[in-house]
């Protein structure tokens, strides 16, 4: 039910690279990522498991096996691509390699030193994959909440917005701790999951006012940034806008039908359309290099060309891998006996 949705965001991250826009459709896109992260985690976590404790490790078990194969299959193209292709671009070390396999570190590349990652024409083999350590930094600690803080969600996800006003402020980075780090977006991540137990029928008149007062304080600062002119910090208007934004979609979706081919098809094209976007724009530019096309000098058709490598790409290559993988993923989980919709 939300594939098209997850497609959608995915193209509209590569649309900000293009630089159409002076707004970074990207940082709005990336909080839809976030909630809907927080909403599929909690049903997975309920459905598929059984949500107690004793599932945990089971759980953080079938996370890893969404996340990592796809992500791992990307690093070692990409980087395969630089080390043959562009050489000279290329700065492929042991200590790199590993820190970029292992995710997580990748969120926190401001303090570890962007030297220590890039590989790839000074950069990570896929940039945005530091907004993906966040979402498995939040499958590691969404149990614990869902079990700990199910009925007082409230007390993680205020304090969560009040790290983000003060972001937004200047008190502390904007971009580091209003958009990157946890402390400032679990509140974002918790919008998902609220919505999921209100959906689910789960204490709805709590969840409800939670929900509320969230958006009821996220709104409030939203007219007190406005009337005292601090939208400028960057990505703080993107992350407020995303999270009033995707509330009612992510809902609105919620009651179609999960057996849509089409849909399920987006779905499984988005995670390698995510993490491909920068190496499509990569390898086009690779192509205009090499055989001088005039034609992609055109922003236009640039955009075009590379969301359509894209595209290829990812039905070509990930599509099956990604079929293989979670084919795996479901018979280990009818083995342990756990539910088989796929979140």
């Amino acid at each position: 039910m939300f594939g098209a949705l997850r497609l959608i965001l995915a193209f509209l991250i590569i649309i900000e690279h293009l630089k159409f826009f002076e707004y970074h459709l990207g940082a709005t896109a990336l909080m839809g990522f976030y909630m809907l992260s927080g909403y599929v985690t909690a049903y997975a976590f309920e459905r598929h498991f059984s949500g107690e404790r004793r599932d945990v490790m089971k759980f953080y078990a079938d996370r890893m096996m969404r996340i990592y194969p796809s992500y791992v299959l990307a690093v070692i193209i990409i980087t395969g691509f630089f080390a043959i292709a562009l050489p000279e671009r290329s700065s492929i070390s042991i200590s790199k390699f590993a820190l970029n396999i292992l995710l997580l570190p990748l969120n926190f590349h401001m303090f570890i030193g962007h030297e220590n990652l890039a590989m790839v024409s000074n950069n990570m083999p896929v940039p945005y994959a530091k907004s993906l350590a966040l979402i498995l930094e939040f499958y590691l600690i969404a149990p614990l909440i869902m079990i700990f803080f199910k009925r007082r969600i409230w007390l993680l996800a205020v304090p969560s917005v009040l790290v983000f006003a003060l972001a937004s402020t200047g008190v502390i980075d904007s971009y580091i701790y209003g958009y990157i780090l946890m402390p400032g977006t679990l509140y974002v991540f918790l919008i998902g999951t609220l919505l999921y137990f209100i959906r689910s029928g789960q204490d709805v008149t709590l969840n409800f006012r939670t929900l509320a007062a969230i958006l009821l304080l996220l709104g409030f600062w939203a007219v007190y940034l406005f009337v005292n002119d601090e939208f400028g910090r960057p990505h703080v208007l993107e992350v407020m806008a995303g999270a009033f934004i995707f509330p009612p979609i992510i809902y609105g979706l919620s009651f179609l039908r999960r057996d849509y081919k089409a849909d399920a098809i987006m779905g499984a094209l988005s995670y390698p359309v995510f993490i491909l976007q920068w190496f499509s724009l990569w390898l086009v530019t690779y192509a205009y290099m090499q055989f001088d096309i005039p034609q992609l000098r055109d922003k236009i058709i640039f955009s075009i060309v590379s969301s359509l490598v894209c595209l290829f790409v990812s039905a070509a290559v990930f599509l099956p891998f990604e079929a293989m993988v979670q084919g795996m993923r479901r018979k280990l989980k009818r083995r342990a006996g756990y539910g088989q919709e796929e979140a």
